[in-house]
């Protein structure tokens, strides 16, 4: 089971490099607003491959099912939109080791990271968190790509711009 965290939720980067190439079964959109959204997730699911199960839920009950092991036989990754939004699930589900950061876009007072990944300083917060909650958050937007450590990456941004260290705890 994958926790991915990419704003863009589902999207052709998920469905060919990760549900196809990884021969997953089941996509978890875990989004709170999504969720009221009928006509995003009618379009969003006629992307879906055949054979590949769906599902829209809030983040409580993504954590919900999580800990009853509702996904347990199925090959899962489960999509969020935020480090904020992983967190919510991880606190109430810690069921996972490693979180996949693999697509947070630039816009709005975000800084680039790496190619992949721009964050603010709510997300840099809860990227924190996790990584404070004992979790690997792993970046590589596709499971071929070389992961490296987000945290690690962080600090040195930090380091170089700032003369912040970020490798202590929040």
């Amino acid at each position: 089971m994958i926790l991915r965290i990419d704003d863009r939720l589902v999207h052709g980067q998920v469905i060919t490099g990760w549900v196809k190439s990884l021969n997953l079964n089941n996509i978890i959109v875990a989004n709170n607003k999504l969720i009221k959204d009928e006509y995003k997730i009618s379009a969003t699911k006629i992307a879906i491959p055949t054979g590949v199960d769906i599902e829209f839920l809030t983040i409580a009950k993504t954590a919900k099912a999580l800990n009853e092991n509702k996904w347990e036989k199925k090959q899962t990754i489960i999509l969020v939109e935020s480090p904020k939004d992983a967190y919510e699930i991880l606190k109430r589900a810690p069921v996972f080791k490693t979180v996949n950061v693999g697509g947070l876009h630039l816009r709005n007072h975000r800084f680039q990271l790496t190619d992949n990944i721009a964050i603010d300083t709510e997300d840099e917060k809860y990227l924190l968190m996790i990584h404070n909650l004992g979790i690997t958050l792993e970046g590589r937007a596709l499971p071929t790509d070389e992961p490296y450590n987000v945290i690690e990456v962080l600090s040195e941004y930090m380091k170089k711009n700032y003369g912040i260290n970020r490798n202590s705890k929040i």
